[in-house]
This record gives structure tokens, sequence and C-alpha cells, in this order.
């Protein structure tokens, strides 16, 4: 993590969850997209938006599309974190339905939406992974943020099916 912090010139500190925290916490996964080379804060404050709209979830998972897998802020908020990441095919992704389809990002990046589609995928959505008797589903559709960078961020959150481990590409 040394690495990724002298890259953003910054110190990086690791989140960890605090002990006391409920195993019973609705368990998340969170898709992200964001503009090539969008700050770390541009990111995270989108993220933290979305999760203060849930009742303190627990984050199993962040994920996005293969195209982003070089994408220091999606790196280093998954480090600082502590979640882990998920990277997954566009051809994956573009088989995934999504709520907020979006024509820009499919002729770009070959799949209709990032941030639904990745969150969907890390949650179990293709693997056939059910909560209850229930398939995966959105909790926050996409939002957008846009940061004082200038840059924009796009996230969605899913609920997990806990028992579900999707395979990732990272």
């Amino acid at each position: 993590m040394g690495q990724l912090g002298e890259r953003l010139g910054v110190r990086l500190v690791v989140y960890r969850p605090p002990a006391a925290m409920s195993t019973s916490a609705l368990a998340v996964a969170v898709g992200v997209g964001c503009d090539r080379g969008a700050a770390l804060e541009t990111v995270a404050d989108c993220v933290d938006a979305a999760l203060r709209q849930l009742d303190a979830p627990r984050v199993l998972r962040l994920a996005s599309v293969a195209q982003k897998r070089d994408e220091i802020a999606i790196q280093a908020l998954a480090a600082t974190r502590g979640w882990p990441l998920h990277i997954y095919p566009a051809a994956e992704l573009a088989q995934i339905p999504v709520a907020n389809p979006s024509e820009t990002v499919r002729r770009l990046l070959g799949t209709s939406g990032v941030a639904e589609a990745a969150a969907l995928r890390a949650a179990g959505a293709e693997t056939g992974a059910k909560i209850g008797n229930d398939l995966p589903a959105l909790l926050v559709e996409k939002q957008t943020h846009r940061g004082a960078d200038g840059k924009h961020a796009t996230v969605a959150i899913a609920r997990v099916a806990v028992a579900s481990s999707p395979s990732s590409c990272s």
C-alpha cells in the first residue's frame, strides 16, 4: 500500500471496521465507475453518499469493470477501506440487466452500465446466488457525483447473498 500512497501523493490509512460491528448488518457490494484520473476524494465522496442512504451496511466487495482496473482512486478506495476489489470483463457485465443503461458507456466500454452491473455481479448475479428466495437486488441505483476535481464518479449498491462467492478477475 506504500507504493499506492506514493503514486497518489498521500499517506493512506487502512480502515478497519470496529470489532463490535454486527455481523447481522446488511451485506452489500458496491459497484463503482469514474472518469479517467478521478481523485480518490471524488470516488470516496460518491460511495459514502450512497452508503449513507442505508442503515449501517457491511461492505463485502468493491467492484468495477476491467477498463478501470488501473484507476488509482478505485484501487486506493478498496485498499484504505479494506474491501476486496473485484474486476469484471465488460462482456460479462453487459449480460446483466441494469436499471439505468447508458448508450455512451456502452459505446465506450462495451457494457451499458458499470456501477449497477458491477454491484449486481459482485453481489452474486449470474451465479444463481439467492438471499432467501430472492436474487441479488439493487438497493441504491446508479448515482453520479462530480468532485472538486471536475471528474465524475458513479456508484450503485446491491444486496449480497452472503453465501455467494463470485469469481473475480483481479
